[in-house]
């Protein structure tokens, strides 16, 4: 079963599933809330969107966490155009801030969303290893959550017996959406139209998109664009994802 709170992560955790199926919006809308109600600072970096340098895409966030202010995002992002990822400072900078977010605070839970990218590079090994040590000797006071969408990307960072995480971190399968998840959206659809579809027309409709909780929600969107009733017909025009 899924974590229910950052209290449940007793080790880090790896939570994989294909691309699309919903890992980023699990973490962002429903863990980190929860993290922050239990009195967590939230660290959330998507190392897949800047997949060339991953130590200024994490000292950004760790300013973030620090400063709690848009400016300061505005401001490291400018710093981070100016410099390179083979620039020992930059490194340093991250040290320097993780030090002082824990300095500060004894509840922190971070999130590597998209992790397998540091698996692409040789040169990334140097981060990840400072990553290992830095939360080993942290452990008490950060909670850590990994993502992943790659089994190969993944398994080159913890299962690989040379590999920089080996075995630091347990990997489960997020569940795939089902039945509540499709009410939910249907319950959605009923209050933007007043109009409604039956949960079994739902549940083959969402069959016929594999599943995917994304392409399901604009299926639901082009009927309250258009004003179709008819869901099946619906997901029918618009082919199935690969």
């Amino acid at each position: 079963p899924l974590p229910c709170s950052p209290c449940a992560l007793l080790y880090p955790l790896t939570l994989f599933a294909p691309l699309h199926m919903g890992k980023t919006e699990f973490v962002l809308l429903d863990f980190i809330p929860k993290a922050t109600h239990c009195g967590y600072i939230p660290v959330y970096v998507n190392l897949s969107e800047n997949t060339v340098d991953p130590v200024l895409s994490l000292l950004d966030a760790v300013h973030v966490a620090l400063n709690e202010s848009s400016w300061w995002r505005r401001a490291t992002q400018e710093f981070s155009a100016r410099v390179s990822l083979r620039d020992r400072d930059v490194l340093g900078a991250l040290r320097e801030a993780l030090n002082t977010l824990v300095a500060r605070h004894d509840r922190i839970f971070l999130c590597l969303d998209e992790v397998q990218h540091l698996a692409a590079k040789s040169e990334f090994e140097v981060l990840v290893f400072f990553l290992r040590t830095f939360l080993e000797q942290n452990r008490e006071r950060i909670k850590v959550m990994y993502t992943g969408s790659s089994r190969d990307g993944l398994r080159k960072l913890f299962n690989d017996r040379q590999a920089p995480l080996f075995k630091s971190s347990s990997q489960i399968d997020l569940p795939q959406l089902g039945s509540g998840f499709v009410d939910h959206m249907r319950q959605c659809y009923k209050q933007a139209t007043t109009h409604d579809f039956s949960l079994q027309d739902g549940l083959i409709a969402f069959g016929a998109v594999n599943y995917v909780p994304s392409e399901f929600r604009s299926v639901i969107d082009s009927m309250i664009v258009s004003g179709s009733h008819d869901i099946i017909q619906a997901v029918s025009t618009r082919g199935v994802p690969t």
